[in-house]
């Protein structure tokens, strides 16, 4: 694993993410992806057109499922976060762009400390 996903890894590990639901495979390789690039904030400002069709393309799938699963991913964490801290007041409803931004943003800004 390189450098980038190991990074990647880490910061959605500490958000609750599954490792075992495809939606989060998925979403660390559009993390990975946006980070590599040189036009990081174009591919950011269309992630669905731009970003997950590349990711369907390597899986073989269609961008929509590419784009459910990281949904469903982003909710299982919600919902899992919830369960946990049972305070549903203090939690905000994540989007998949919401933590894609955030992630990368924190990657760019070398702010994921490793564990």
């Amino acid at each position: 694993m390189n450098e980038n996903k190991r990074s990647n890894k880490k910061g959605i590990n500490k958000i609750e993410f599954n490792f075992a639901n495809r939606g989060t495979l998925y979403l660390l390789d559009t993390i990975e992806l946006i980070c590599c690039a040189n036009n990081s904030m174009e591919l950011m400002e269309n992630i669905e057109r731009k970003v997950y069709t590349q990711i369907a393309k390597k899986y073989n799938k269609n961008p929509l499922t590419i784009k459910s699963n990281i949904i469903k991913a982003t909710n299982n964490m919600y919902n899992f976060n919830v369960l946990v801290n049972n305070d549903l007041k203090k939690h905000i409803k994540y989007t998949p762009k919401f933590v894609i931004y955030n992630i990368v943003d924190k990657i760019k800004d070398k702010k994921i400390i490793e564990a």
